[in-house]
């Protein structure tokens, strides 16, 4: 058997084998393809397909650059052409196409009517399921949307499947959804893609229904990372829609107050607080200046994050605090940035700032919270060495809390 056929073999996923082993036949793939090049046939190509997404259990970032270099190295655009249209186009054919986009990839045309009755009780029948290589299969199409042609006319073969896997139930289904659109929506020219086609909305609409899949709907170890690469994506989604954004922004507060005011919180369910203020500081950072318009509610439901008095029986309740105090140190960061305007309006609630993190320090023995506090402090004194409104404040604090600053 040629020594081609034998890596590929090796690289057969049923039934899957470690990252670890496929990345060695991948190195050696590489070397061979190095100094026989015309060896790399189409079924070679579906074998590499199959290894270039990271976030598959038998795949690994090092496996996917491997899968990068060998296609940059040794294959021309020609044979990636040939590839989508003898191997690609057939498997998504066998696969149900998404009812929001045209045959051409396009977003269909809404229509408004009334509930359609069934007669009898007829039971429609499960789509069949998605072969895991096509997940991985699809993710090269995207990372090879630069070599060759097939691009400019099958670009379809992309968004209509990611945007069916998103419109699927299931949160792991979801998940993997969301990575293939933030890995399309890494490259530059997914941006007029979407424009011109009118998937923008559609993307969206599928990407926020993965925003309620929340601990207690759904299992916390496929909840949190379906929120955390749905969040992202949206940011990517809607980032120069200020309305839109801001309408982020307060889901993200609704959510963070909602769970911390839920009685008896395990410590384990402090994690879905802790990833929304990381997401919260994520959003703030995309709508850059403009987060001011929704000051007063940032300012109110971080404070109430910091004063939680739920959170001191638990680990992860410091954790969370100091997620909030991070927070309100990238808000004085960005205001500040932007000039003296924006910054007094950050700062004009830094009594409150100071009052919750009194209230912090006088709950919690932590050690990082401390560190986190008090460089809030020194930024704010930093601003304005002859503050006494906030000297007064320290000290008035310092009396009443036994709390230093310093």
């Amino acid at each position: 058997m040629p020594r081609i056929h034998q890596l590929v073999d090796r690289l057969a996923v049923d039934p899957p084998q470690s990252p670890q082993s496929y990345q060695v036949t991948l190195s050696e793939l590489k070397s061979h393809l190095d100094t026989s090049p015309d060896d790399l046939d189409l079924d070679t190509i579906e074998a590499l397909s199959q290894h270039a997404n990271p976030y598959l259990s038998w795949c690994s970032s090092e496996g996917a650059a491997l899968v990068l270099e060998i296609v940059d190295t040794s294959c021309p655009g020609r044979k990636i052409d040939d590839f989508v249209e003898e191997k690609v186009v057939p498997r998504m054919q066998t696969l149900p196409s998404s009812q929001k986009t045209t045959s051409a990839g396009y977003a269909a045309k809404r229509t408004l009517g009334g509930l359609k009755p069934r007669l009898g009780f007829t039971q429609s029948e499960p789509e069949p399921s998605t072969p895991e290589t096509t997940y991985s299969m699809i993710y090269f199409c995207i990372s090879c949307q630069h070599k060759g042609t097939w691009y400019s006319s099958r670009w379809s073969l992309v968004t209509s499947f990611v945007l069916k896997v998103l419109d699927n139930p299931s949160a792991v289904i979801k998940i993997q959804g969301c990575r293939l659109l933030d890995h399309f929506l890494s490259f530059p020219q997914a941006t007029s893609l979407l424009d011109r086609t009118g998937l923008r909305d559609l993307f969206s609409e599928s990407s926020k229904v993965c925003l309620t899949y929340l601990p207690g709907l759904t299992p916390l170890d496929q909840s949190l990372p379906l929120l955390d690469i749905a969040y992202g994506v949206m940011f990517k989604l809607e980032g120069k829609n200020v309305l839109k954004m801001l309408d982020l922004l307060s889901g993200i507060l609704r959510a963070i107050l909602s769970k911390i005011n839920e009685p008896e919180i395990q410590n384990s369910e402090y994690k879905l607080p802790i990833l929304l203020l990381q997401k919260l500081k994520e959003c703030l950072g995309t709508l850059e200046h403009r987060f001011v318009a929704s000051l007063s509610r940032i300012n109110y439901t971080l404070n109430q994050v910091i004063v939680n008095p739920g959170a001191t029986e638990h680990e992860m309740g410091a954790a969370m605090v100091s997620e909030a105090v991070k927070v309100q140190l990238f808000m004085i960061s960005t205001a500040e940035s932007y000039g003296n305007e924006c910054l007094k309006l950050v700062t004009s609630y830094k009594l409150d700032m100071l009052g919750a993190w009194a209230v912090a320090l006088k709950r919690f023995d932590d050690e990082n919270l401390p560190k986190a506090i008090q460089e809030g402090y020194r930024r704010l004194k930093q601003l304005d060495e002859k503050d006494e409104q906030l000297q007064k404040a320290v000290s008035a604090i310092s009396t009443n809390f036994n709390v230093a600053f310093t």
